[in-house]
């Protein structure tokens, strides 16, 4: 075993590898969580308390908002009416990470060129950038899992804490990472995800 490891020689660890909430009660006994095998963080190579969290699903939603900032400018006269408007909509979603900006740009112009003509015209400009992972069907990385490939166990604080956290190799952390006996066929068959990676990092 790598040399840092020994400091969990003999404890306890559940199987990494299944994806879904299988194993003991947890009653606050000892045992290794997934985190503590990777190098680089202030769990590295320590033992925890393995209980439940019951709201772990709950916790990977974020408060989600929309800000709307509008400013409008107009003018009119006997023959002649002008406005022109710009609005910011920024939004923040419920899925870590996601957010939406938006900006649009109106105009709207009218002329009265005589009795019998009017021209007018509506100029609408508008930028959208969205970023998040949006897709929440089966075997997705986000609460596509949620109904049965996850562990009970999951401290979602912790996810997002460790969300740099790599394998010596450089390998993204996973809370679903294969079991310890496979390093003997090197760190990649140990650390990679076995079927998931932690669901913040998209």
């Amino acid at each position: 075993m790598p040399e840092d490891w020994k400091a969990l020689n003999g404890k306890y660890y559940h199987d990494y590898e299944d994806d879904a909430s299988w194993g003991p009660r947890m009653v606050g006994q000892e045992y290794i969580p997934w985190y503590a095998w990777y190098p680089g963080s202030k769990y590295s190579f320590k033992t925890d308390k393995l209980n439940p969290n019951p709201s772990n699903v709950r916790d990977f939603y974020e408060m989600g908002n929309t800000l709307n900032t509008n400013v409008a400018f107009s003018k009119s006269s006997e023959n002649f009416k002008m406005r022109i408007s710009y609005t910011n909509q920024r939004l923040k979603g419920i899925l870590y990470n996601s957010k939406q900006n938006k900006n649009v740009l109106s105009g709207n112009f009218e002329a009265n060129l005589s009795k019998k003509l009017v021209v007018s015209t509506n100029i609408n400009y508008s930028i959208l950038k969205t970023q998040g992972e949006f897709n929440d069907d089966y075997s997705n990385q986000s609460s596509g899992s949620f109904n049965q490939w996850f562990h009970r166990d999951i401290d979602m604080s912790k996810i997002r804490e460790l969300s740099n956290l790599r394998s010596p190799d450089g390998n993204l952390a996973s809370w679903n990472h294969f079991n310890p006996d496979k390093i003997l066929d090197g760190p990649r068959n140990f650390y990679s995800g076995n079927y998931w990676y932690s669901y913040h990092i998209f």
